[in-house]
């Protein structure tokens, strides 16, 4: 979801950029709480997975932007997933059915206006997804 977001805000101007940011921020931050509270690491050892977790997950994004400009983007986005998510790793039909869902989420927030992309209001718990 981080991806399909940043994905659709980032041409969205400046504001697009602040909001792609801001996520950016609450995600690694709910990341590390959950690694040092949940998990129950202390500072040093959540710190260093985060670390890894931030290369991983930074690794994929650059795989999934290069698999969006391919001819077949659905196809590079499932082979790209199927090297860089765990859950998915060698597992075609899941990683194909990640790769659709990506796809089609970006393609239908992409045709949102930016006064409810950038609000926010296209995704949350119990909300209807924004349609146009």
């Amino acid at each position: 979801h981080v991806f399909v977001a940043w994905r659709v805000l980032r041409p969205r101007g400046e504001q697009g950029r602040r909001v792609a940011q801001a996520l950016s921020d609450v995600f690694w931050t709910e990341t590390s709480t959950a690694m040092s509270q949940d998990l129950g690491m202390g500072l040093m050892q959540a710190s260093k997975s985060l670390k890894l977790c931030e290369e991983a997950f930074y690794g994929a994004l650059v795989a999934w932007d290069e698999a969006l400009k391919q001819a077949e983007p659905v196809q590079a986005l499932a082979e790209a997933a199927k090297r860089n998510i765990v859950v998915v790793q060698g597992d075609a039909m899941r990683s194909k059915a990640l790769a659709r869902f990506m796809w089609d989420e970006i393609k239908r927030l992409e045709k949102l206006p930016d006064d409810l992309l950038l609000r926010g209001k296209v995704w949350g718990p119990g909300k209807r997804r924004a349609r146009r």
